[in-house]
């Protein structure tokens, strides 16, 4: 579950604007799922070591997505003169 989870992650990030800041819960959930994953199926390795990588990868990709944003609303001008 975990792991899916993480991949479904991935391209919540590249939407514009909301997509960083809800693209921080679901890879965050994979994350938890992954670790909850790796202490009751310990035999499921593969499912819940992909949601750990893929949910990390996906909260850094969220943060720089939301970076980025954030840069590209400080570089534009305030106020247009006509």
């Amino acid at each position: 579950m975990a792991g899916v989870i993480g991949i479904l992650g991935f391209p919540i990030v590249f939407i514009p604007i909301a997509g960083g800041i809800l693209g921080l819960f679901v890879p965050a959930a994979a994350v938890v799922l992954g670790f909850l994953g790796r202490s009751k199926e310990p035999q499921a390795r593969g499912f819940w070591l992909t949601g750990i990588i893929t949910g990390f990868v996906g909260v850094a990709l969220a943060l720089a997505s939301i970076l980025i944003w954030a840069v590209i609303f400080a570089s534009m001008p305030n106020s247009y003169s006509y």
